[in-house]
């Protein structure tokens, strides 16, 4: 491809899943000892994720050095308020990584539901993966209800006063939002796996 060919959200999808893993290493490698129980590597990868939807790099011949360009620079954002949080309250501000693991996967599963195949199952990672891009391309107030409420695990009355809207207005976020997840996930599914998506957003 020539580097002035411009890439749907698709495509863009497509050239992110397949540089997801060696990215979140990348990440992981860079984050200081005395930070990796406060900062997880899968948190800044998705700041990495939703800033390449946003602005996707001109010359695509060259992706990898502007993810890796975009990956530094939401660490150094990263790493820069864990320090505020810590001088501000000197607090330990763990991650429940196997928990927000578990919330991904379930995520999938409530938006995705592949055919009987004789093609291989997504394994956990590759479906922490396929959620974060796909979360990557939604509209920031759908992305942040939708992880409040299936990551997080708030409740919509707490979703509403952490972003100042009517639960109504939330109840909309969340069924417009996991629709819109159903089809990106649908693509990325399909391009990981060869399965097709069937299931219902219940």
């Amino acid at each position: 491809m020539s580097g002035d060919v411009t890439l749907d959200n698709n495509e863009i999808q497509q050239l992110l899943l397949a540089r997801a893993e060696t990215l979140r290493r990348y990440i992981q490698n860079k984050i200081p000892q005395r930070f990796q129980s406060s900062l997880s590597a899968e948190d800044v990868l998705q700041e990495v994720w939703i800033a390449a939807f946003r602005a996707a790099p001109a010359d695509i011949r060259n992706i990898d050095g502007w993810l890796t360009t975009l990956a530094n620079s939401k660490l150094i954002d990263a790493l820069r308020a864990v320090r505020t949080l810590k001088r501000g309250g000197g607090q330990r501000f763990d991650r429940d990584t196997a928990g927000k693991h578990t919330s991904f996967e379930n995520l999938f599963q409530r938006v995705h539901a592949p055919e009987k195949t004789p093609s291989r199952e997504l394994s956990a990672q590759e479906v922490r993966h396929a959620v974060r891009v796909a979360l990557g391309r939604l509209p920031d107030d759908r992305r942040q209800a939708i992880q409040l409420r299936h990551i997080e695990g708030l409740s919509r009355k707490e979703i509403a006063c952490a972003m100042k809207k009517t639960e109504a207005a939330i109840n909309g976020l969340l069924f417009r939002g996991l629709n819109e997840l159903r089809e990106c996930l649908g693509d990325a599914a399909k391009s990981l796996s060869g399965v097709h998506p069937t299931g219902d957003v219940r």
